[in-house]
């Protein structure tokens, strides 16, 4: 974020005596001191990310809509009330077309909104697509009616320290200092993990804007890559198109995952439907020769209280 700033017409600094005297020095310091104060007042002030982070500490936090397997809230963009979904798989934040015109949002490919999340204003730098192509069915038909208009994704949980409560069902992003101490984030996340009584923190690697965390797949020597998906759908823990080639499993399969020392089991495995995911996670596998096999959606993650600090590259898992 940058002001231009210019010279102010009509002021003049300083006086034409020769040689300057001490007053006229002392009248030159208090112009040029309340000219920068005037700049000071008059730049233009955008409520951004993280620019201003260190001098703007806030949080926004919204209530998690209905009973599905989506983190949907309400926003407000242009004071039009829109459904947003929270998807850390999303490489970016996008704007369904259609909506963006009713909401006065001008532009055919990248775009600045101006929105409101839980009383946080921020203006958020998003792509506008046609949002059809890239979610899954049931999570265009889970709002019983309504359909997503904004999917938050990468751009805005970088900037954020973003808690996902699926026991109380609320979600906060809050706006910190990158990146965050230990006494900070103990802090700042007190009020929503103050009461677990089992912490687990773990590794998050972040590859094409995807956050991965790797383990161990019980019964196998590879280390396994797998994505952080809050817009994970249903009750599937583990989404993947490589089940087969690498599990050896048609449709599904239940297996234990163990990573930086805390084993989740009983994770079930099935292939993901055909979806924009899919064709990211083809690219994805090929990559350094690692195996990023799929998704850790809803199931693995409702039982926790979910805090995610890319400033540290951190996963905290509370319940």
């Amino acid at each position: 974020m940058s002001a231009r700033i210019g010279i102010f017409p009509g002021i003049r600094v300083g006086c034409n005596i020769s040689p300057v005297p001490t007053y006229c020095l002392s009248m030159t310091r208090r112009l040029l001191r309340t000219l920068v104060l005037a700049i000071g007042l008059l730049a233009p002030s955008f409520l951004a990310f993280p620019q201003d982070a260190k001098e703007n500490p806030a949080t926004g936090t919204v209530a998690i809509a209905g009973t599905g397997d989506y983190v949907f809230f309400e926003v407000t963009v242009n004071a039009h009330k829109l459904w947003a979904v929270l998807d850390t798989a999303a490489d970016y934040t996008y704007f369904d077309g259609e909506t963006a015109k009713s909401a006065g949002v001008q532009g055919a490919g990248d775009v600045t909104i101006p929105m409101e999340v839980g009383g946080l204003s921020v203006r958020l730098p998003a792509k506008i697509r046609d949002l059809r192509k890239l979610l899954f069915p049931n999570q265009q038909a889970a709002l019983q009616g309504g359909r997503v208009m904004l999917i938050l994704g990468h751009n805005v949980v970088e900037q954020f320290l973003t808690v996902v409560d699926y026991r109380k069902k609320k979600v906060a992003f809050i706006r910190a200092k990158h990146p965050i101490g230990d006494e900070e984030f103990k802090t700042l996340t007190a009020p929503y993990v103050g009461d677990a009584t089992e912490c687990r923190t773990l590794n998050l690697d972040i590859v094409d804007n995807h956050p991965f965390i790797t383990g161990n797949v019980k019964g196998r020597s590879e280390r396994f890559h797998f994505c952080v998906d809050t817009g994970g759908p249903g009750d599937v823990n583990f989404l993947t198109i490589v089940g087969k080639e690498i599990f050896n499993v048609e449709t599904e399969v239940t297996v234990e995952i163990a990573a930086d020392g805390h084993t989740f089991p009983g994770v079930r495995m099935v292939k993901c439907p055909p979806c924009y995911v899919d064709q990211n996670s083809q690219k994805m596998q090929k990559r350094d020769n690692k195996l990023y096999v799929g998704l850790l959606g809803h199931a693995f993650l409702h039982p926790y209280t979910v805090v995610f600090d890319y400033s540290r590259k951190k996963l905290l898992l509370a319940k």
